[in-house]
């Protein structure tokens, strides 16, 4: 979200399951950009129906999907969360990205979308 703040978007909608993470986004944005709107939204992308609300009511052109369980001992250990969350939370975005008229689904790869600059 950090990258794609940077290129000065109209607004962005900030949809995440974790309060914590939801919200220190939300506060870095508010510092790096205070004047971009944004909507903090509290939802998991396991909830079909949520999604599909959230997405007619925000309207987006453009999702960035980097929802996805990463670490990877934690999700063999615990394989049916990842395929909630992986596979069919992935589904449910791209089914409710569908359903409102998004332009583009973009998947991120989050453990690649981080700058390693030294």
């Amino acid at each position: 979200m950090r990258q794609i703040s940077d290129f000065g978007p109209s607004r962005l909608a900030l949809l995440d399951a974790s309060e914590y993470a939801l919200y220190e986004i939300d506060m870095e944005l508010s510092l790096r950009h205070p004047k971009l709107p944004r909507t903090p939204i509290l939802a998991t992308i396991r909830d079909r129906d949520r999604l599909d609300a959230v997405l007619a009511s925000e309207r987006p052109e453009l999702v960035f999907h980097a929802a996805a369980l990463k670490h990877v001992p934690m999700v063999e250990q615990n394989p049916e969360e990842g395929v909630l969350t992986n596979v069919l939370g992935t589904r449910n975005v791209a089914d409710a990205c569908r359903h409102a008229g998004v332009k583009l689904m973009v998947m991120v790869s989050t453990d690649k979308a981080v700058n390693r600059r030294p």
